[in-house]
């Protein structure tokens, strides 16, 4: 499969950085709309995709020969055809692209996090405590990475970082990611919140439970902030649509349901 998708795997490869770039500002900036000029974040993945097309020419059978070798040592990539430069520029500057945009993301978080007094529970149900987690392994992820990469150039001689096999060095950033991955375990509501928004059943009982909340609850919310958002949210008039209901607020406000009942 891989034989066959490459070179068009490069389209996604190297738009990872822009796309959680994007991401975070579509959670952080209410009236986020994807714009034509974001488009420039995606030109490297256009013009690496051009530099690797001779390979969309090679035979069949070379491609899958050249997979069989790549999987018995991964230095096979660097004998990829390119149009222009080598292909160990593609594997350098993906990584540390990915890493300079996942940066970028890192300090869009911080200042958001900075914005709501470092509180991890805050009245917009940002997961700022999960999010600092996921940017730990992940900045550590590429780093590796981008270590590896600079390590295993074919033009390089010595010994190699972190041991001799490159699949092994290779499988330790994968492990980082691996570790990402189960993280997210612990952060069910956050994986799949909108199952949780959308049982009603779920919903009832949150109604039950916030009717009979203390005022120390109230503590807990930053008032001011929702009665804004909420206000904001409200002049649109979103009741006039049908199907209204707190579920539709807290789509619209960015709330949890449980602060809107309270």
């Amino acid at each position: 499969m891989m034989a066959r998708i490459y070179p068009f795997s490069n389209l996604f490869n190297f738009a990872e950085g822009p796309i959680l770039l994007l991401y975070f500002q579509s959670v952080f900036q209410k009236d986020f709309k994807f714009k034509k000029r974001y488009l420039i974040h995606f030109i490297p993945s256009l013009i690496f995709f051009i530099n690797s097309t001779p390979y969309l020419f090679l035979d069949d059978l070379l491609k899958e020969s050249f997979i069989i070798n790549y999987l018995q040592d991964s230095r096979v990539v660097f004998s990829v055809p390119t149009l222009s430069f080598p292909y160990f520029t593609h594997i350098v500057f993906r990584k540390l692209q990915a890493f300079l945009y996942m940066v970028a993301a890192a300090i869009l978080v911080y200042k958001n996090f900075k914005k709501h007094r470092f509180s991890a529970n805050n009245a917009q149900g940002y997961h700022f405590e999960y999010y600092c987690y996921c940017f730990i392994f992940g900045l550590g992820f590429y780093l590796m990475e981008l270590l590896v990469s600079v390590n295993i150039n074919p033009e390089k001689s010595g010994n190699m970082l972190f041991g001799s096999n490159v699949n092994d060095q290779i499988s330790y950033a994968g492990y980082l990611n691996s570790l990402f991955i189960v993280s997210a375990l612990f952060y069910p509501k956050l994986v799949f919140e909108k199952y949780f928004t959308k049982k009603p059943l779920h919903e009832a009982r949150l109604n039950r439970k916030n009717n009979s909340l203390t005022e120390s609850d109230s503590m807990k919310y930053d008032l001011h902030e929702i009665d804004r958002l909420f206000g904001e949210y409200i002049e649109s008039m979103p009741y006039l649509k049908d199907g209204f209901s707190l579920n539709m607020i807290s789509d619209g406000t960015k709330l949890p349901v449980h602060q809107i009942s309270y």
